[in-house]
């Protein structure tokens, strides 16, 4: 399969789970917003920039967690769908959740060694309130999240603790179980649950958390940007957030930048026990 065919089905797939999710949200009230490469492609591209692989979405941490409960109490994702987070599989590794398509593959290298499900899916990534654009208690706590991340990947053998930044500080962090670092990480996330901050913040979203710190009042009330011929929701200041992130968002990347997943493997109609169909770069 070469990477057009590749993408060109990956693509039809993922905005098939995306209006999965866009269902679930407008039928209980719950407010999402496109993020990262999908929302730079919404405006850059009006759909997926060329050579992305994935889909990215973000939620407030309500409206996160009342996805996952509507999800696992109350039946209301299709069958074809799986959601996958720390509820509904406890060797998860992730802190952020994703729906996955079942019956289909996306076999990225870097979890090539677990037992899990590899499904083609769909991000969705979780923002917390924060008091401050940036402070010292706020960089301690951005600091003990990733350094947690990075010591539940190495407990899963999915990263060298020696090739972590902080090493020291995650080999400390290695001492504590999965079940406690997993409790920790929820308490730093919450720790504003309850107030309207005037800023909110993806801890996790990859890049530097400075930059995903967010005014609340540019996010919202979202609005809707053509993504695929369709409509989403997305950040309403979309300049300021892809600015922040991005820069010069309108102009192309070199090549050599043009980062994606590259799975090893992909398939379209089978689970996890298919004859591998590799991806012709």
């Amino acid at each position: 399969m070469d990477q057009k065919e590749y993408l060109e089905k990956l693509h039809e797939v993922q905005i098939e789970i995306l209006d999965e999710i866009d269902k679930i949200c407008k039928d209980n009230k719950i407010t999402y917003f496109l993020v990262g490469g999908t929302m730079l492609g919404a405006i850059r591209h009006k759909g997926f920039i060329p050579w992305d692989d994935d889909v990215d979405i973000g939620m407030l941490r309500e409206d996160y967690d009342k996805f996952i409960d509507l999800c696992l109490n109350n039946d209301v994702l299709n069958k074809k769908y799986f959601l996958h987070c720390l509820d509904t599989d406890e060797n998860y590794w992730l802190p952020f959740m994703k729906v996955r398509k079942n019956n289909t593959t996306f076999g990225e290298k870097g979890i090539k060694i677990l037992d899990t499900h590899k499904g083609i899916f769909v991000d969705i990534f979780p923002y917390d309130n924060v008091k401050y654009e940036s402070n010292f208690f706020q960089k301690i706590r951005s600091f003990l999240i990733l350094n947690i991340e990075d010591a539940v990947f190495c407990k899963h053998k999915l990263k060298n603790v020696n090739r972590c930044r902080r090493k020291g500080e995650v080999k400390l962090l290695m001492t504590l179980s999965l079940k406690q670092l997993h409790k920790f990480q929820k308490y730093l996330f919450n720790i504003k649950r309850k107030k309207n901050t005037k800023y909110i913040v993806c801890f996790i979203a990859g890049g530097n958390p400075t930059d995903e710190t967010l005014e609340r009042d540019r996010v919202f009330p979202t609005m809707d940007f053509e993504f695929e011929g369709k409509k989403y929701p997305g950040i309403k200041d979309y300049d300021y957030y892809l600015k922040r992130v991005y820069g010069n968002y309108m102009e192309l990347p070199p090549e050599d930048k043009r980062v994606t997943h590259s799975p090893e493997v992909i398939s379209f109609t089978e689970g996890k026990n298919y004859e591998n169909k590799k991806v012709s770069k």
